[in-house]
């Protein structure tokens, strides 16, 4: 998320974007405490241990 603050004189678009991340991290925290793994994918849709990376988890 890009925000520019020249062009953002009532912070719309700073609220949306914090929003926006807000909503990201809230995600991946039910699905952690709901006992799923947190994975993530690249553009492809393979994990980064099938493109031969650790496999990265939080």
């Amino acid at each position: 998320v890009e925000v520019s603050p020249p062009y953002d004189h009532a912070e719309v678009t700073a609220m949306a974007a914090h929003r926006a991340a807000l909503e990201c991290i809230s995600a991946l925290a039910v699905k952690k405490r709901g006992g799923h793994p947190v994975r993530f994918e690249d553009a492809a849709g393979a994990r980064p241990a099938e493109a031969g990376a650790a496999p990265v988890s939080v």
